[in-house]
């Protein structure tokens, strides 16, 4: 019975650290987001992952972007951006993603291929999409070509893990 209580404290404890470990961006970033969306988009938040995507040693961030009024019945959107000085860049915006978003042991032009969830507006059983980059940006419809279907195990490393409701992100917006 110990034994239990203790595995259940560890468990616990290390759901909490992986909660916490979702850190807010830093304000630059945060106020470039808080730009892309407005008070009439209702409450807005967001999970955000730092990962170097294109192997240069600096992370990039992505942030998968959710709320009532910015998500439709297909998903929500995933933004990729670049550290640029003191600055950001907006590399890509994924529409109708979901979770699980992956960054796949593949490359193209030098960057690890994405994966996203798809489900939901007309899609009847959801599926995986790889997302190459093009040199310049990813694909920003995983449901139609140049994203590609998969099946199987997805490997590779999960940037956004899935989540139970929107509210689990961090507050962009507050209504």
């Amino acid at each position: 019975m110990i034994l239990k209580l203790m595995v259940l404290t560890i468990v616990l404890s290390l759901r909490c650290l992986d909660v916490s470990a979702q850190a807010k961006l830093d304000s630059t970033l945060e106020n470039q987001l808080r730009k892309m969306y407005s008070a009439d988009d209702g409450e807005v938040r967001y999970f955000p992952k730092s990962f170097d995507l294109n192997g240069d040693g600096k992370p990039e961030v992505i942030v998968h972007v959710v709320g009532p009024g910015v998500c439709g019945t297909g998903g929500c959107e995933t933004h990729i951006f670049a550290k640029l000085g003191a600055s950001y860049k907006l590399i890509s915006t994924i529409d109708l993603s979901r979770p699980l978003v992956i960054a796949a042991l593949g490359r193209s032009h030098g960057w690890r291929n994405l994966i996203v969830f798809v489900a939901g507006g007309g899609v009847l059983q959801g599926y995986y999409a790889e997302l190459r980059f093009n040199g310049k940006t990813y694909p920003d419809n995983p449901t139609i070509k140049p994203a590609k279907r998969i099946s199987g195990k997805q490997r590779g490393t999960v940037l956004i893990k899935d989540f139970r409701v929107y509210t689990e992100g961090i507050p962009l917006i507050s209504q």
